[in-house]
């Protein structure tokens, strides 16, 4: 697992309260110490999105997302807001090397929604 502190802008820094998370395919954004987005890179042919937490924790993490999301040349309009349970099971994956399946629960990545 790699990690690296980020400002919320993306660029890296030796301090912050952002920092990400990179496993083999999946990168997880953390914000102090709760991830609050992932983007999975093994299906990014049909889904190359960052999924980021329905959540609502404090202002100022929702800016934290809001920016990043935008230095990552998206915002939340073209990401997926998921549930808090996804986003753990990512971090789960990238952080402890568990093998949890992160999207059969939710079925509209089957659907079109996240393939177009």
């Amino acid at each position: 697992m790699k990690e690296m502190y980020i400002t919320h802008l993306g660029e890296q820094t030796n301090k912050s309260n952002l920092r990400l998370l990179n496993d083999k395919s999946i990168t997880v954004l953390v914000s102090y110490d709760t991830p609050v987005a992932f983007r999975d890179d093994s299906i990014s042919s049909r889904c190359s999105k960052w999924l980021f937490t329905s959540r609502k924790y404090s202002p100022t993490t929702s800016k934290q997302i809001t920016r990043f999301l935008g230095s990552q040349g998206s915002s939340r309009d073209d990401s997926f807001e998921v549930s808090q349970h996804l986003i753990d099971s990512a971090h789960a994956n990238v952080a402890y090397g568990h093998n949890n399946c992160l999207y059969s629960e939710y079925p509209y990545f089957d659907k079109g929604v996240v393939n177009g």
